[in-house]
């Protein structure tokens, strides 16, 4: 059995055996308090197996002390196991038994802090709330309750309360109702896409709609069928139509085209500039500039040698050399004719091998491409270092302009043409707004960022995952844009990360959520 195999098994166990014992709990102190356990067993809710013990007849004790501690068993064994295993853990060598002891722990106070006492679901935390509150059936009833508030809040009715509950117990009540149905909501929405994602694309899509069905359709077509039993005084409210006039105000307001302005992080860069990398691994022989040379087309800046590539260029010389002798001492019979044929192709492979390795080494004497100023050099280099092709040697700036260069997200990038003026904001407070024209927008998503200070991998504003190739992929599309500054440029050399601001084509917000939704339609569908 491999190791990872072993964890999964050890920790497994572990889960079994704290759970079990947390039913225990339940049914050990059920039974000191007079009440009978019937049941003990498992059942599968989202086709996940937890195990239950049966204490319903915990609602026949008048004291509410009791009825806590019953309900508060589980955990509290759950935390008496944890605490003993965190203890043990310490002094435990490494092992099985000690990463058995630490799922122990793990579980124990995992399980018992952030599931069994959620009180939003039929958990320890749900009987406890009730009993603390003193009402049974807590969830039905605060349901119930919530819904007169809500016809109330909008109808203004007058309906009596289905239970009249003190001013604070009303407003614990329907605070609880309303959060435990956007924690539901939110829930099984959660559910559907990890199913959706990590399993059979049809049994998620079939999920997702089962849920929304049965937990946001159904509550809700029940919940109009009560209103439409109510409509005669549901007219007759004056409250009525001021809940309508308010609902269609903003249902307007929301497909009103409000929203204009766009930003797009980026940054600001000399009009020309590049880069300098070794095109091979090497070692550092001469650094020629300094941070802030000014440097001519041509001039030499920094000298690498590759012993390999030096050592595969003499072996190449050597044979070539004996491909040349052999030809020379070849007779002019019919085999030794053929014989000379393979013999020139080898020489002829052998010497542009040869070649090949000599431009190679050329361009290990990395010159300066244009006339520029060096505005970065890497520090951490020096001679006799060896270096790989992923490591900058220096920047290279050149011209009298800047350009900024960012990306713009795609849900933007319909409502911005060529031509737009907006501004450059940098992050660096200190330094001034520039103002700029959009020059040029990408027609299509970026694969890859090419600029790593935008990305999240490097503190920016874009989220990206990075491949096994080292490339920085956005998570969602990203549509290269690049602006002109105006008027005065700023220093040329120097380089500032911050945001371009744009006024777009105004758009509603129920234009961008319908956007939205036909783009995740679109990509599913071709998924």
């Amino acid at each position: 059995m491999s190791s990872r195999s072993k964890g999964a098994a050890i920790s497994i166990v572990s889960i079994v055996f704290i759970k079990s014992l947390h039913e225990l709990g339940h049914a050990y102190v059920a039974h000191r308090h007079g009440c009978r356990v019937p049941t003990m067993g498992v059942a599968f809710m989202v086709m996940m197996p937890l195990l239950y013990t049966d204490v319903t007849e915990a609602w026949k004790l008048r004291s509410r002390r009791s009825r806590m501690a019953i309900d508060s068993a589980g955990v509290v064994t759950e935390l008496c196991v944890a605490a003993f295993a965190l203890f043990l853990w310490v002094f435990i060598p490494d092992g099985p038994l000690r990463s058995a002891v630490f799922v122990l722990a793990a579980a124990g106070w995992i399980m018992s802090l952030l599931v069994n006492i959620n009180p939003f679901m039929r958990f320890d935390g749900y009987y406890m709330m009730a009993d603390l509150l003193g009402i049974e059936n807590l969830q039905p009833r605060a349901f119930r309750h919530m819904r007169w508030r809500l016809r109330e809040f909008l109808f203004g009715l007058g309906y009596p309360a289905p239970e009249p509950f003190p001013p604070r117990l009303d407003a614990v009540v329907t605070i609880y109702a309303v959060l435990t149905a956007i924690y539901r909501l939110t829930l099984y929405l959660g559910i559907a896409l990890l199913v959706y994602h990590f399993t059979i694309k049809l049994v998620g899509v079939m999920l997702f709609a089962v849920e929304i069905g049965f937990f946001m359709i159904r509550p809700v077509w029940a919940e109009f069928k009560e209103w439409w039993t109510m409509r005669h005084d549901i007219l007759a409210s004056r409250r009525t139509y001021v809940s309508l006039a308010i609902v269609t105000g903003l249902v307007v307001l929301a497909a009103m085209p409000l929203s204009t302005r766009i930003s797009a992080p980026a940054l600001i860069l000399p009009e020309t500039f590049v880069r300098l990398f070794p095109q091979e691994v090497g070692r550092i022989e001469a650094i020629n500039v300094r941070l802030g040379d000014e440097v001519r087309k041509g001039d030499v800046l920094f000298v690498i040698s590759s012993p390999t590539l030096a050592q595969e260029r003499n072996l190449a010389e050597i044979e070539i050399d004996l491909a040349e002798q052999r030809i020379a001492r070849i007779g002019a019979d019919a085999e030794d004719l053929a014989a000379r044929g393979v013999i020139a192709t080898q020489l002829s492979s052998l010497t542009a091998k040869r070649d090949g390795l000599s431009q190679r080494e050329d361009k290990l004497v990395i010159k300066a491409p244009f006339d520029g100023l060096i505005t970065d050099l890497n520090g951490e280099i020096a001679p006799g270092q060896w270096i790989s092709r992923k490591e900058q040697l220096a920047f290279l700036s050149g011209g009298d302009g800047s350009v900024v260069r960012g990306y713009v997200s795609g849900n933007d990038r319909g409502r911005i043409e060529p031509g737009s003026t907006g501004w450059f904001i940098p992050d660096d407070l200190t330094q001034p707004k520039l103002k700029v024209a959009l020059a040029t927008v990408a027609v299509s998503g970026a694969q890859q960022l090419e600029i790593p200070q935008l990305t999240s991998q490097f503190g920016g504003r874009i989220a990206v995952h990075q491949t096994d190739g080292r490339r920085l992929v956005p998570i969602a599309a990203e549509y290269a844009v690049t602006a002109r500054v105006l008027g005065v440029p700023g220093d040329p050399n120097q380089t500032w990360r911050g945001v371009l601001l744009f006024d777009g084509r105004a758009e509603s917000l129920l234009a961008r959520a319908w956007r939205q939704v036909l783009k995740v339609l679109v990509r599913e569908a071709g998924a």
